[in-house]
């Protein structure tokens, strides 16, 4: 399938076309299995049904964030933001729950890892994003691609259109925006 025929897919998609949506996902599934599967391996050894459930969740979930997408990249990063969600919502359900060691298993752990090793708390880091996403959107969704869907700067740089350099530095100025904002969460 050509990209423009993707694209009108994913347009006639977003207008509500339930024919269309089969076909985008047909098209875009391996993409997002790889993306879910990232996020799913990420805090340690998980099942390909796990993996297989995520993808489900994150097309069920995509829906409800956007409506209109450009083209397949916009769409995927719609998708890995539909992933941040469902696993944030898994954590703030599996918070409440009175077994703390179910939790940890069932959602790896209620901490993810930035690159530099430091732990940060799940829902601290989504209060974070939600004030990066209103300063700078581009730089928020770099976070997400690099935290939720374990992307690397190439990868980054493919699905949002920008070149390698300026995804690097969006991560940098990102993380370091970020750092301060949960430093004075912690405060």
């Amino acid at each position: 399938m050509t990209r423009l025929e993707l694209t009108n897919l994913i347009n006639l998609m977003g207008a509500g076309h339930a024919e269309a949506r089969r076909e985008v996902i047909d098209e875009l599934y391996e993409s997002m299995l790889e993306l879910a599967h990232r996020v799913a391996w990420s805090g340690g050894r998980r099942g390909q049904t796990q993996t297989i459930e995520l993808v489900h969740q994150g097309i069920v979930k995509v829906g409800s964030l956007e409506r209109s997408w450009n083209d397949r990249q916009h769409f995927l990063a719609t998708f890995a933001r539909a992933i941040q969600s469902v696993r944030v919502d898994a954590y703030r359900r599996a918070r409440s729950a009175q077994d703390a060691l179910s939790t940890l298993v069932e959602l790896g752990a209620d901490r993810v890892s930035a690159e530099d090793g430091v732990d940060v708390d799940v829902l601290a880091l989504e209060e974070a994003l939600a004030t990066l996403e209103g300063e700078h959107p581009l730089a928020a969704e770099v976070v997400r691609l690099r935290f939720f869907a374990q992307a690397t700067h190439a990868e980054i740089a493919a699905d949002l259109g920008v070149p390698e350099i300026q995804a690097r530095r969006l991560w940098d100025r990102a993380r370091r925006r970020l750092r301060m904002l949960l430093d004075d969460e912690r405060d």
